[in-house]
């Protein structure tokens, strides 16, 4: 009877233990499962408290900004437009900053004042006081229409930083270093970033809009140049009395940010393939391109852009030598933006 009761007592031991030890099982594997929901909450938690220090605060974590920007930023076909109804706080939590990457970095090139005639409706280019021309440009009976400059740049999201130096030109090697005439600093605000890794950009204050439409550097055809970007960045006047003054930049990418701690101004100047003011006007037919008003003001020297602004809205475009069209657009009622996009085009 001890026998037959020992072995009936085995397997009702062993089924006892099977189940005991399924249950241990299954509380193992939710203590596990808890251990990992709290440590992925902690980790979105410290990564998102970490972009909102590197975007400029606010509520877009990484993870989400990161959905956004494949979202409806570039659309990739013929044309490439970016979304007009994202505020700037939403647009700059899908972009990427650094001290490397365009709109930041050290930028050289030059710089024209054109004023456009209200009768021919043409820009005509500014020259130089002559008192910061130097004497040797009047021996040889030249005309300087542009400014040697220099931006430091810094995109911090909704916010750009910039440093604006302007340089009195020199003939040949006249001097050992850079002699500034003008140095602006400031911050502009408002700003939406379009097409990333593009470097495309606009902003606007009470007194301005300005536009910075970029392409990367390379061959096209004859065209050539050296550096890893290349961009042309115009400002308009929201003014009534100024509505006829724009200042137009090409600039060209040289080093990271480094808030303009060395000059490249120095002996002769800056680049002379960024130097345009001088040149013909462009011969672009400009309003037989789709998406151009049609009083646009054309014909600008030695760059194949294009402006327009009716009080409200303020726009340009860019014919680039690979053949891209890029236009820059914002509508303004009074402090408030109504809307704002860049649109890339093959033509």
């Amino acid at each position: 009877h001890q026998f037959w009761i020992s072995s009936l007592l085995t397997p009702l031991h062993l089924l006892i233990n099977r189940s005991t030890e399924r249950r241990r099982e299954k509380r193992r594997e939710k203590e596990k499962a808890m251990i990992i929901r709290i440590m992925f909450s902690s980790s979105s938690s410290s990564i998102q408290n970490a972009a909102s220090r590197t975007f400029g605060g606010g509520t877009h974590g990484l993870p989400s900004g990161t959905r956004r920007a494949h979202f409806n930023h570039q659309q990739r076909s013929k044309s490439l437009q970016s979304d007009t109804n994202v505020s700037p706080k939403k647009m700059a939590s899908a972009f990427a900053f650094d001290d490397a990457s365009p709109p930041s970095g050290e930028w050289e090139g030059h710089m024209v004042d054109f004023i456009v005639d209200p009768e021919t409706k043409l820009p005509n280019a500014t020259k130089l006081p002559d008192y910061i021309v130097p004497q040797a440009y009047d021996d040889w009976e030249v005309f300087v229409y542009d400014w040697q400059t220099q931006c430091a740049m810094k995109a911090n999201g909704s916010s750009v930083i910039y440093k604006d130096m302007k340089f009195i030109p020199v003939a040949g090697c006249e001097v050992d270093a850079s002699v500034i005439h003008e140095q602006f600093e400031g911050e502009m605000m408002n700003v939406q970033h379009f097409n990333e890794g593009s470097g495309d950009f606009n902003a606007n204050d009470d007194q301005t809009v300005t536009h910075v439409l970029t392409r990367k550097g390379g061959t096209d055809g004859d065209y050539i140049d050296s550096e890893p970007f290349v961009r042309v960045r115009i400002t308009q006047n929201r003014e009534d009395a100024k509505r006829d003054e724009v200042k137009v930049w090409r600039e060209a990418y040289y080093e990271k940010y480094t808030n303009g701690a060395s000059l490249v101004a120095s002996c002769g100047g800056t680049k002379n393939t960024m130097k345009y003011g001088e040149y013909p006007r462009s011969e672009v037919k400009f309003h037989q391109m789709e998406g151009v008003p049609k009083e646009a003001i054309t014909q600008y020297n030695g760059l194949d852009i294009w402006t327009f602004t009716d009080g409200r809205t303020f726009s340009c475009g860019w014919l680039t030598p690979g053949g891209e069209h890029i236009v820059s657009e914002r509508v303004l009622e009074g402090s408030e933006t109504i809307s704002s996009k860049i649109t890339r085009t093959s033509v």
